[in-house]
């Protein structure tokens, strides 16, 4: 054993994340799935949803993105690691990039993919901004113009509407047709629709 640790010691991150993976992927063929990914749409009544699945089905509702930033829609793929045995609901804001496609035809997933009516979507996004301030437009997370974000509480409405259809729709767009083109075009990804 301890000549297999030595030899360990020196590799690069990525390959000692591959062996890891393989070896939680061994564990994993000798236990049933408990993972469900819910890939949604913000404003989607996936909170929603993803409550009433873990009261139902007694889980735990975790993430597993990287923390803000341009990779939030992104699987991180530690995160992933440390919860493939466990019996989870992951819901999240992803779209299928090349990565979380290879994630997840490796772990066999079949996500569910919770859309909505992109107009129900602009107004309640709205709604949620005037609620809540400035949180849904953080620059941070969305790669959005700070100036903008301040900005948008001095504009009238229609400029507001304007606002999220230029800069937060393009989002919904891209995930959406992501998710189309690997489960309903190419058929690479077995996942349910919702809506």
């Amino acid at each position: 054993m301890r000549k297999a640790i030595n030899q360990l010691i020196g590799l690069p991150a990525t390959t000692l994340l591959q062996y890891y993976f393989g070896f939680k992927r061994r564990c994993l063929s000798k236990e049933p799935n408990h993972v469900i990914l819910i890939a949604c749409y913000p404003k989607s009544a996936s909170v929603c949803l993803t409550y009433l699945i873990t009261e139902i089905l007694q889980l735990k509702s975790l993430k597993v993105s990287a923390s803000g930033g341009i990779l939030q829609d992104n699987i991180y793929l530690p995160k992933m690691i440390d919860v493939m045995l466990k019996k989870v609901v992951i819901q999240q804001h992803l779209r299928l990039t090349v990565f979380n496609r290879a994630i997840i035809e490796r772990l066999n997933l079949r996500p569910i993919i919770l859309v909505r009516n992109i107009f129900d979507v602009v107004v309640s996004y709205h709604d949620h901004i005037i609620r809540a301030g400035v949180g849904p437009l953080d620059p941070d997370k969305a790669d959005l113009s700070p100036e903008l974000c301040k900005n948008y509480f001095r504009m009238d409405v229609e400029k507001q509407i304007d606002y999220i259809l230029d800069m937060i729709i393009p989002w919904y767009i891209s995930f959406y047709v992501s998710w189309y083109h690997y489960t309903i075009n190419k058929k690479d990804v077995d996942g349910y629709w919702l809506q």
